[in-house]
C-alpha cells in the first residue's frame, strides 16, 4: 500500500512539473491557463471554428481594454446573451447573398470624430466550451474582429457588435462606461449600449448627463455628430421642440436642451418687454377696446389713475 501511494505521488509531481503555463496575448495574468494535458491546448482565434462549435460553447468572458491589467472591467455573459453573440458571429461570417448590404453611414462618421478615451483599446471576448477548451481571445475594436496578433478575422460594420457588448454588462456602471469611450450620435447606438429606453412616440434613449437620443428616420451627418451645444444645433435650422426649456433635434436624433440665459436688460427679470404689435386680429380687438375705454375717461379720473 505504501509503495502504491509513493508511486502515485511521484507520478503526480512529474505531471505537474511538465505542465505548461501559457501566456495568451491580450489576456490579463488572472486569466492565464494552466494546461497539464495536450487536449487542453488553447484553440485558435478562428471565428469559423467558433461557429462550428456553436452548440458546445458554454461561457463567454468579456473584458474592456482600458490598460488597467487585472482591474479592467470584465463580466461573464448569461446564456441568452451568449446565444445572441454566437448568432451575431455567424451572421458576420456568413452574410446573406440575397440582400446587398450597404456599408452603414456610421462607418463614414466615427473615424472623423477621434477617440473619446485614448486608453480604450476595444473589447476582448474569451469563449469556453463545455469540455473546458478555450479559444484564444478575439478583439472587437474599430469595426473589425481580430486575433491576439491583431490580424483581422471579420469586419464589424458600424461597430454595432462592439456597442452591443457593452449592453451585456451586468453592472450599470459598466454599461455607462460605453457612452464615455464610444461616440454616440444615433438612437440605435444608444439602444445597443443598453441605455434606458422611454416608450414615448417617438421613443427616447437616455444617456448620462441628461442627454438623450430621439428615434428618427433622419440619418446622421458628420456635422450633426460633431455638435456639442444647443446653439450649434439651432444655427443649422434643425427641428425645435417648443417645451420649456426649448429643445433642438439634430440629424440622427441627438437632442440638445437650451441652457438657462442670464437676463442682461434694463428692467426686472420678471417684467418682459411689452409687445406693441398684436400677433393676430383677435389679439388686436381687446387691445383697441381697452384703449377706447381709457380715452373716454374724464381727465380728472385719468390723473387719479396716474
Amino acid at each position: 500500500m505504501k509503495h502504491r501511494l509513493a508511486m502515485w505521488v511521484m507520478l503526480s509531481l512529474c505531471g505537474w512539473a511538465n505542465a505548461e503555463v501559457r501566456r495568451v496575448p491580450g489576456v490579463p495574468p488572472a486569466l492565464e491557463l494552466l494546461q497539464p494535458l495536450p487536449q487542453d491546448a488553447l484553440l485558435a482565434a478562428d471565428v469559423g471554428l467558433m461557429v462550428q462549435k456553436l452548440d458546445e460553447i458554454q461561457q463567454a468572458l468579456v473584458v474592456v481594454q482600458l490598460g488597467q491589467g487585472d482591474d479592467n472591467p470584465k463580466w461573464v455573459m448569461n446564456q441568452t446573451q451568449l446565444a445572441v453573440l454566437m448568432n451575431k458571429l455567424r451572421d458576420l461570417l456568413q452574410p446573406s447573398d440575397e440582400v446587398v448590404v450597404q456599408p452603414p453611414i456610421e462607418d463614414t462618421i466615427w473615424p472623423e470624430l477621434g477617440m473619446k478615451e485614448p486608453a480604450y483599446g476595444g473589447m476582448l471576448v474569451v469563449l469556453q466550451t463545455v469540455t473546458g477548451e478555450r479559444f484564444a481571445p478575439i478583439r472587437i475594436f474599430e469595426g473589425k474582429i481580430a486575433d491576439p496578433k491583431n490580424n483581422a478575422l471579420v469586419t464589424d460594420p458600424g461597430r454595432f457588435l462592439e456597442y452591443w457588448l457593452f449592453g451585456t454588462a451586468r453592472v450599470r456602471r459598466d454599461q455607462m462606461l460605453g457612452a464615455s469611450v464610444l461616440p454616440v450620435f444615433t438612437f440605435e447606438q444608444c439602444r445597443l449600449l443598453g441605455q434606458r429606453i422611454v416608450e414615448t412616440q417617438p421613443r427616447q434613449c437616455l444617456l448620462p448627463e441628461n442627454n438623450l437620443m430621439l428615434e428618427t428616420d433622419e440619418r446622421p451627418t458628420l456635422k450633426s455628430a460633431k455638435m456639442q451645444t444647443f446653439g450649434q444645433c439651432l444655427k443649422t435650422g434643425k427641428a425645435l421642440i417648443y417645451t420649456f426649456p426649448r429643445r433642438c433635434v439634430a440629424a440622427g436624433g441627438r437632442v440638445f436642451t437650451e441652457p438657462p440665459v442670464v437676463w442682461d436688460g434694463d428692467g426686472p427679470v420678471d417684467e418682459p418687454e411689452a409687445d406693441t404689435e398684436p400677433d393676430t386680429e383677435l389679439d388686436a380687438k381687446p387691445a383697441r377696446a381697452k384703449k377706447d375705454k381709457a380715452a373716454k375717461k374724464p381727465a380728472a379720473a385719468r390723473d387719479e389713475t396716474r
